[in-house]
């Protein structure tokens, strides 16, 4: 019989799939909306005038702060969603494989979703983070910059208002000028989730410290894994002491919880008397040293595609050395 953190582990490392899926359906959702705002500027470039280049750059840069305010309001909605999706997964899996015999309290969604709104990005110990608003309030006026200085070096080269939009937005590559804030709206993005998934789940081993007294680090151990992850991974750190993800900027990293020997916890935490199986699950035990990848090595194709995407998911089973994939 697996113990209850052997469980833990799984289903934990198995809800990667979803975080996964939610980041990249946001990440559509958001570049849409600065793709429709690329449109109406190219054609406010066309229909603009040599002799009115600052009315032109005033019109843009309205459109431009627009269009960052809907990537705002649009990630607002969406992660407060995931936020309240995120509290209720780390409570429904305590509670379905310990609940029954222990009483677990559930953090406050009113409190996460105040939370996730107004706290800075927790990002390794970067000092002065900033909120996810004042990170876009920043992405608009870099964009703003790169916009105006394209315009006027354009006109100033002689181009054509048709050629300075080609330049702008039909360069392809690392050369696009708009393909640096995008870049960066991408690692926000991702950075921000994996900030928010680990403050619920915090949040929920805090809720229940007499119950969960450690948690441990697990990272996602691939050609992309940065030498800090690497580093943490597996390290078991005493709950709210210990780092945690995001260490650095598009951390894929994710923590478990390990639950206290049946025996250890407080008997104002439990309630009726637990199976002898259920007690013996119950052992406080770490969960193996198994590597990240050697986890993911033996699960199906469709999770490997899930966590990593198809491409790199390709990649990895044929570097993988470990197992089978079915």
């Amino acid at each position: 019989m697996k113990s209850v953190n052997t469980i833990l582990r799984d289903k934990q490392l198995h809800h990667v799939i979803a975080v996964e899926g939610f980041n990249r359906q946001l990440d559509r959702e958001l570049q849409k909306i600065l793709q429709h705002a690329d449109k109406d500027i190219s054609t406010l470039i066309r229909a603009g005038s040599h002799t009115e280049v600052d009315k032109m750059i005033t019109v843009i840069t309205k459109r431009v702060n627009k269009a960052y305010t809907s990537v705002f309001s649009e990630y607002k909605h969406q992660i407060i969603g995931f936020a309240d999706n995120e509290v209720n997964f780390q409570s429904d899996v305590l509670r379905n494989n310990v609940g029954d015999s222990l009483k677990l309290r559930r953090v406050s969604k009113a409190d996460i979703r105040a939370a996730v709104i107004t706290k800075p990005l927790h990002v390794g110990d970067i000092k002065a983070p900033r909120t996810f608003r004042r990170h876009v309030a920043s992405l608009a006026k870099s964009e703003i910059v790169i916009l105006s200085q394209g315009i006027r070096t354009g006109l100033v080269r002689g181009d054509t208002l048709d050629e300075i939009v080609d330049k702008l937005y039909k360069t392809k590559g690392f050369t696009a000028p708009n393909r640096l804030t995008r870049h960066q709206l991408r690692t926000i993005t991702r950075t921000s989730i994996t900030d928010i998934q680990t403050y619920v789940t915090m949040e929920t081993f805090r809720k229940n410290r007499d119950i969960i007294k450690h948690y441990k680090y697990i990272s996602t151990l691939d050609d992309r894994t940065s030498p800090i992850c690497q580093r943490l991974d597996g390290l078991v750190s005493i709950v709210g002491e210990g780092p945690r993800p995001p260490q650095h900027y598009q951390c894929r990293s994710t923590i478990i919880p390990v639950v206290k020997n049946y025996d250890e916890i407080p008997k104002k935490h439990k309630k009726g008397k637990p199976s002898p199986e259920v007690r013996a699950s119950m052992d406080g035990a770490i969960p193996a040293t198994e590597s990240y990848q050697s986890w993911l090595s033996g699960q199906g194709t469709a999770v490997q595609d899930g966590i990593l995407g198809v491409a790199q998911a390709d990649v990895f089973r044929r570097q993988s050395p470990h197992k089978e994939h079915h």
